[in-house]
């Protein structure tokens, strides 16, 4: 049975028809769209990205000459289709929220949860850090005066917290302040990336634990490699 669509110049032969090119699209966009758009992509930057959709009309083609029953009769019906197609996907990824930074970020909690395991209850109390890099102390007075901070100004104004100025001296970095606030020791480590001599290797914080060949070099958050 040959089912028509909303473009004249498109055929496809019912239901399950349509349902294998959509497996096979996306069969070919995990595999062959990386590589693609990197070998296009000096023809895609000076197209403005218009010939994303020159690649997608190229998929639904090979789509069909792969599962059969489906007739594109003209490379402007592929454009078209191609074009509609990702307008769907945007549609419905916005709805969905499929590319929102709030559920990548709820995605990669969830699994760091995960990996740590249930946490046990206790009474002793702790701290809460939060961290805005770069942010020195009296822009952020400044922006808690003026109402562009209010849950930090919430935190001192209910005399729960205090504010106090924390000079980072040298090396002035994300790690070593990381260090000095969290373990009380930044020693040993002059830069985010470094040469160690002793041990002739680049150090590089990351996550975890500093070391060298002769002198251990501890780091908040931080690894070598």
């Amino acid at each position: 049975m040959s089912a028509g669509t909303a473009d004249p110049g498109l055929t496809v032969d019912g239901f399950w028809t349509a349902l294998a090119a959509v497996a096979v699209l996306t069969v070919l966009n995990a595999f062959l769209w990386p590589f693609l758009v990197r070998v296009a992509l000096p023809v895609v930057l000076l197209t403005f990205g218009l010939f994303t959709f020159v690649l997608n009309a190229f998929f639904l083609w090979l789509a069909a000459d792969l599962v059969g029953g489906i007739e594109v009769r003209s490379l402007w019906t592929a454009l078209g289709v191609s074009f509609w197609i990702t307008v769907v996907n945007l549609a419905v990824g916005g709805l969905m929220n499929i590319d929102d930074d709030n559920v990548w970020r709820q995605h990669l909690v969830q699994r760091l949860v995960r990996r740590t395991g249930p946490p046990t209850p206790t009474d002793v109390p702790g701290f809460l850090f939060f961290q805005i890099d770069g942010l020195g102390h009296d822009v952020l007075v400044e922006a808690m005066a003026s109402g562009h901070a209010p849950s930090p100004a919430r935190l001192v104004e209910n005399g729960t917290h205090r504010l106090h100025r924390w000079e980072c001296d040298l090396s002035s970095q994300t790690g070593a302040m990381q260090a000095g606030i969290l373990l009380g020791d930044k020693h040993n480590m002059p830069a985010f990336r470094w040469y160690e001599k002793d041990g002739g290797r680049v150090m590089v914080l990351k996550v975890g634990f500093c070391t060298s060949s002769r002198r251990p070099t501890r780091c908040s958050g931080s690894s070598h490699s």
